[in-house]
């Protein structure tokens, strides 16, 4: 079994999107939902977690083979 944490605004028709690691792909699975209203507190928690998330994958890249391709040239624009 595995436990899925998710925080999510629910669409004006009603609706969630739920997405699930691609090794569900194709399998047959039971789902189990428990819906809490977050207050203004909690969610301004939430947000500051997931953007410390974010925070902790940069630079993340471990892989010493990993190389940035190509970026192209600028192109030079006239100036204003």
């Amino acid at each position: 079994m595995t436990n899925l944490r998710i925080n999510t605004r629910v669409k004006p028709d009603g609706t969630i999107t739920l997405r699930l690691p691609s090794e569900y792909t194709g399998q047959l699975i039971e789902g189990f939902l428990v819906i809490t209203s977050l207050n203004a507190e909690e969610e301004e928690a939430c947000n500051k977690a997931y953007r410390e998330e974010l925070r902790s994958l940069a630079g993340s890249i471990t892989d010493k083979t990993f190389e940035r391709g190509p970026q192209g040239e600028y192109e030079v624009s006239e100036a204003l």
